[in-house]
């Protein structure tokens, strides 16, 4: 009795796990930030805050996916609030009339079932919220809101220490 116990609730797991990752098709995911020195680059860490250093400060996301190690279709839909002096972007990115959104459609591979994207701070790059909207195979999943100020100020919101270490949300 107590095997089919087992039994019963090892198959009322794994049916609750699938059920699960097919409302949401990431587990984790965070903004982060890392500095660039020629061809190198420091280990990323998880913020919400860009210091606008151009040149040397890059961004963005990164997102889990369940079970996923094929390739998917993402669509970032990246918005700041006033135009930047200049948009550096390959052909995937096409940037709106007004240049404060530049939406890019590539093929991204999983790596350990993790996929990311990001962009450097240039000259002219505008203080700020940074927002991207992620869509997986043409469904939206997440949104990312990162703000950006130069070193040493604190014009954008503290969303750090809300953040656990996953970067999700402490309550």
């Amino acid at each position: 009795m107590r095997r089919f116990f087992m039994m019963v609730l090892s198959l009322t797991f794994m049916v609750s796990a699938g059920a699960f990752s097919q409302g949401k098709p990431y587990e984790d995911g965070y903004s982060f930030v890392f500095e660039k020195e020629g061809a190198a680059r420091s280990r990323p860490y998880r913020t919400t805050i860009i210091p606008l250093v151009p040149d040397r400060v890059c961004f963005g996301w990164a997102l889990r996916l369940h079970n996923r190690s094929t390739p998917v279709q993402v669509r970032e839909t990246l918005s700041v609030e006033r135009a930047p002096s200049e948009w550096r972007h390959r052909d995937t990115t096409k940037v709106a009339q007004d240049r404060k959104t530049g939406v890019t459609t590539e093929t991204l591979t999983p790596i350990d079932g993790w996929i990311e994207r990001s962009w450097c701070i240039l000259p002219g790059d505008p203080t700020g919220s940074y927002i991207f909207d992620i869509e997986i195979d043409g469904k939206p999943v997440r949104k990312f809101i990162m703000c950006a100020e130069p070193p040493g100020q604190q014009n954008c919101p503290r969303y750090e220490a809300s953040l656990g270490r996953a970067g999700r949300k402490q309550t």
